[in-house]
């Protein structure tokens, strides 16, 4: 009955918001389309930070440019927001094998979150999919020796389901391989990499990631051979780390303390300057804030732009902020988090909330108007993804959006060729002008739909069929 009131509510709004707010979008579409600040700031963060690995210099690097940028505006309030983690950072690695008299050496990247040390030389076992099947029906075989198999999963039939690389990596250590050799299977030769254990937790043996082409190679010198072996030699630094998130404010005219937060991850992997994964996102935050700053809009409710920390090790700044926040009382003074995660060139909205959907929809039509020939078409879904730094906010009950999105460069994620070059400017700025109408739209919603409660939060997560990945994350909060 609630959800049917704030329905009501929120479409007697629009029949007066209509026509006062378009002229607010025509400013927010001119200004963006003619001076967003989005690409250039993300050529000048790739160009000359490089990487944004969270704990490293690089990191502290980035934290403030970030911090910089807020200040020089003039946001109404700039700072850091500062966490202590147990980190992995990338060392040395070797991948070799034997294949008789020949020894080739195998360009491979390690993921995060492995053994310190290994000195490993042991069979290759094929493991195909890397499926529980396939392991149960190799038990015999793996104890002992390096297994090999598929980051994906593509040679059988659809009734079979791929699992997460962490869990192959965790039925590796269950059948005591001494170590695991994923193959990307991504055609362009890109090697992942990623964490493949939890938060806080290393795992035991080393895992390493090879392309789709050396992974045949290897395969096919296994069937001319009756022996293939590998060699993983490598050396990671374990330790406790600081990272900062960077936090800046636009302090709203009627509800000032209350905020619609928006914030993108600014760390990366340590391969790449991670332009598309997370820069766009990163430099659109900025971009988003430059430019409502400038044109003063005076929003009714606060907007807090956040760069995140530690996403790709864990949601460790999002989980921290939600900690704090939580601690400070001001939780439930976030009435909507939006996340721009890999956003660009984005079609509608993705909202974990039912009632929040329904005004999306209909704010976003106004927005059509500025569909000339960017990919915008208002299509809109009461669905969210995990893994991303909405996900410590969304199981609070706090109604949460991003962007159903167009994006290039998945080819490169969490690769070496996550490079400036696959940036497309167009796509930022139409990622930065419609986000930007969104905020300020949820910024002046007179009556806010309340946090979702606990109950409602579990139905809907049962109902976009998550509730697995949040257990994996240890985000699961209602019992089993």
């Amino acid at each position: 009955m609630k959800d049917l009131f704030y329905l009501l509510v929120i479409a007697l709004l629009l029949t007066g918001y209509s026509l006062k707010s378009q002229n607010v979008y025509d400013k927010i579409n001119d200004e963006f389309m003619n001076n967003s600040q989005g690409y250039g700031l993300l050529e000048k963060m790739t160009k000359e930070i490089g990487h944004r690995y969270t704990g490293s210099p690089n990191g502290i690097k980035a934290e403030e440019f970030c911090y910089n940028y807020f200040k020089q505006i003039g946001l109404d309030d700039v700072y850091h927001d500062e966490f202590i983690f147990d980190g992995w950072e990338r060392g040395s690695l070797s991948f070799k094998i034997l294949s008789g008299k020949d020894t080739l050496g195998i360009k491979a990247y390690s993921y995060a979150n492995v053994t310190e040390f290994a000195d490993v030389s042991a069979k290759l076992i094929d493991l195909d999919n890397g499926l529980e099947d396939d392991f149960k029906k190799n038990a015999k075989k793996i104890k002992g020796n390096i297994v090999l198999l598929n980051y994906g999963a593509y040679s059988f039939d659809n009734k079979k389901k791929n699992i997460d690389i962490r869990q192959k990596a965790l039925l590796a250590v269950k059948y005591r391989a001494k170590g695991v050799v994923f193959i990307d299977d991504r055609q362009n030769g890109a090697i992942y990499t990623g964490r493949v254990a939890g938060r806080n937790n290393i795992l035991p043996i080393p895992a390493i990631a090879i392309s789709i082409g050396e992974g045949l190679h290897i395969r096919q010198l296994m069937k001319e051979k009756s022996i293939v072996s590998g060699i993983i030699n490598m050396t990671n630094v374990i330790g406790i780390f600081p990272a900062r998130n960077v936090i800046g404010v636009i302090k709203g005219t009627d509800y000032p303390d209350e905020y619609i937060l928006i914030g993108a991850h600014l760390d990366s992997w340590d391969v790449s300057t991670g332009a598309m994964d997370n820069g766009i996102g990163a430099a659109t935050v900025l971009d988003l804030a430059n430019g409502l700053k400038k044109l003063d809009l005076k929003p009714k409710r606060s907007i807090m732009f956040v760069e995140y920390m530690g996403e790709e090790v864990g949601l460790l700044g999002s989980s921290h902020l939600v900690k704090r926040l939580d601690s400070l009382g001001m939780l439930n003074n976030i009435k909507c988090v939006m996340n721009l995660d890999i956003s660009a060139n984005l079609k509608g909205w993705n909202v974990f909330s039912d009632t929040l959907c329904s005004y999306v929809d209909s704010v976003g039509k106004l927005f059509l108007k500025y569909d000339d020939d960017s990919t915008y078409k208002n299509i809109n879904d009461i669905y969210i993804g995990c893994a991303s730094d909405h996900q410590p906010f969304f199981v609070e009950g706090i109604h949460s959006i991003r962007p159903n999105r167009i994006s290039d460069g998945w080819a490169c994620y969490h690769s070496d060729c996550d490079l400036f070059y696959w940036v497309n400017k167009k796509s930022m700025i139409n990622s930065a002008r419609y986000t930007a109408m969104m905020l300020y739209s949820l910024a002046n919603i007179e009556t806010f739909p309340p946090k979702m409660t606990s109950e409602k939060t579990k139905e809907l997560v049962l109902k976009l069929d998550i509730k697995q990945y949040l257990k994996g994350w240890g985000h699961w909060k209602w019992g089993d």
